[in-house]
């Protein structure tokens, strides 16, 4: 399970992963080539071979997300989701939370924690999500095309 929270171009996630009793560690967030990033909840599975597609310059088919949802902020900061497969589609929103401690960490961003310390709060009290905690911000790549969103 997960804890993933974004606003304004910065994203925090949970490393928690759970299978069965067992929790182990996991990295649920990656650099994509144009300097924005992605993270995933669902199928750790589906996540690791998504967040490698999407590195990897989206090369290929996609991979299948049936059991997961993805989230890529791009360098603009726009946010697109991908929630049971593909395309991902934009959102208007300026911030999102997703996994199952999505709940707490929007209501923790509306109050106007970081996402770092939302998914920190939430930590505390969704016992499928725990720290550490990591931490990932757009970056501008030079000479990168950005993708401008029309007015909407």
């Amino acid at each position: 399970m997960t804890c993933i929270a974004i606003k304004d171009g910065v994203g925090a996630a949970d490393t928690q992963g759970t299978a069965g009793n067992t929790v182990y560690r996991v990295q649920k967030m990656q650099r994509l080539p144009d300097g924005g990033f992605a993270a995933g909840a669902g199928s750790m599975r589906e996540i690791y071979h998504a967040l490698q597609w999407l590195a990897g310059g989206e090369e290929g088919d996609a991979p299948k997300i049936d059991e997961s949802t993805l989230v890529i902020v791009r360098p603009d900061k726009s946010i697109w989701l991908a929630e049971g497969g593909w395309p991902a589609f934009p959102i208007m929103d300026r911030s999102i939370a997703i996994g199952c401690g999505a709940d707490l960490a929007r209501q923790a961003m509306d109050d106007g924690l970081s996402p770092a310390e939302a998914v920190e709060k939430a930590c505390k009290l969704d016992h499928f999500s725990s720290a550490p905690v990591y931490t990932m911000s757009v970056q501008v790549v030079p000479d990168m095309p950005v993708a401008i969103p029309a007015d909407l």
